[in-house]
């Protein structure tokens, strides 16, 4: 690697950067500095792509200048998430239940194989918690007969169907935890907080919000369907399915 120590410097503050997609170039001049650096400069590009090659990243720059870098995590990485990154302290129902929403979700969001596939860097379409909340019902009930019960690696997610058709759409109180609208609110907001959603004002709706997914979150979903069971991999399909039939 023929980089000067300036050049791998700068690199590595790249990556740094890269890692927090709350990090933005429209507000950190530095960041729009080195994402122009790493376009142009060949050793502070050839730096980095090193320095996430060690790590087990990619990085993506399609469309840096006004979302950032995206950083791809590869399997047996560092940064790869797992369940005990995630809500240790709950019951396994209600961590497996989280799990099922995530993919809900993704094929809230993603519809097609093509919006999934596309590398476009606009915005993905508005989500309402309200309208999620009765998507997530209808495809929990869709799905929830599919599980391939013979299965023992698969058998553990009707635990989790189970649980989540168990409670209702709302709580009695904005307190109460144990109801679709508090965890897809929780995880959306976990996605808003990680930067991967931008959220504004709900004009329909004093108080709340309207959610959108940055293409950060695209290429976490592509990862996540790409590692799920085959069993999951179906379910994503027919969960997309549901999504384009209303």
């Amino acid at each position: 690697m023929n980089c000067s120590s300036e050049e791998i410097y700068r690199a590595a503050l790249l990556v740094g950067y890269a890692l927090s997609p709350k990090n933005r170039p429209s507000v950190i001049t530095e960041y729009a500095e080195l994402i122009k650096e790493y376009r142009t400069i060949a050793g502070v590009r050839e730096a980095a792509s090193k320095i996430a090659g060690g790590l087990k990243l990619e990085l993506i720059d399609d469309g840096a200048e006004i979302h950032g870098i995206i950083v791809r995590v590869n399997p047996g990485s560092l940064f790869t998430p797992t369940l005990q990154d995630f809500r240790g302290t709950r019951s396994v129902e209600e961590r497996i239940g989280y799990g099922l929403l995530f993919f809900v979700i993704a094929a809230y969001v993603y519809p097609t194989r093509e919006a999934l596939a596309e590398d476009a860097s606009s915005l993905g379409p508005r989500i309402r918690i309200s309208e999620l909340v009765e998507f997530a019902r209808r495809t929990c009930e869709a799905l929830q007969s599919t599980v391939p019960t013979e299965d023992t690696t698969q058998v553990h997610l009707v635990r989790g169907f189970d649980h989540l058709l168990s409670l209702r759409e709302t709580g009695k109180s904005d307190r109460e935890q144990k109801n679709l609208n508090y965890m897809l609110r929780f995880l959306v907001q976990d996605l808003y907080t990680a930067g991967v959603f931008l959220r504004e004002a709900d004009p329909l709706k004093a108080g709340d919000y309207i959610y959108f997914a940055r293409p950060h979150y695209r290429i976490q979903v592509r990862t996540m369907v790409r590692e799920a069971s085959a069993f999951m991999q179906k379910a994503f399909d027919q969960a997309q399915e549901i999504r384009r039939a209303g």
